[in-house]
């Protein structure tokens, strides 16, 4: 029973055979360390790029595998701080314009990360200009 709603939930994971749930269970949990590897990184410069490349190959998986599109406006972002965090450009760039896209098809041209995404590019313009790789 789902005691703050009132109802006992009949979804497809909450009547999943136990095993389908602790799998479930693992790879949210997975998300959470991906989030913090990444974060950290983000401020220490200490994944490669193939690292980088390895968890966000992995973080895509689960996020497909578990339905949790809507969080890739999030996600996206922070797969781009922490390519910009080893000066690649490339696949920053790539994951803002993803991330740009995500939110305006959830919320819309007028989302509620317009600022965060300007500072994003902004940031994305001025380490390229800092490392020279200048493409705007």
């Amino acid at each position: 029973m789902l005691q703050p709603w009132g109802f006992q939930c009949r979804c497809s994971m909450c009547t999943a055979h136990p095993h389908v749930i602790a799998e479930s269970d693992s790879r949210r949990e997975r998300m959470f360390e991906v989030h913090s590897t990444l974060s950290m990184a983000i401020e220490t410069s200490s994944l490669s790029k193939a690292r980088i490349d390895a968890i966000v190959k992995e973080a895509l998986q689960i996020i497909e595998i578990e339905e949790l599109d809507p969080q890739l406006v999030e996600y996206h972002q922070l797969f781009a701080k922490a390519y910009m965090s080893i000066n690649e450009v490339t696949s920053a760039r790539k994951h803002i314009a993803a991330a740009e896209a995500k939110w305006i098809y959830y919320e819309g041209e007028e989302h509620s990360n317009i600022e965060g995404l300007k500072k994003l590019w902004q940031d994305l313009k001025d380490l390229e200009e800092a490392i020279g790789e200048d493409e705007y």
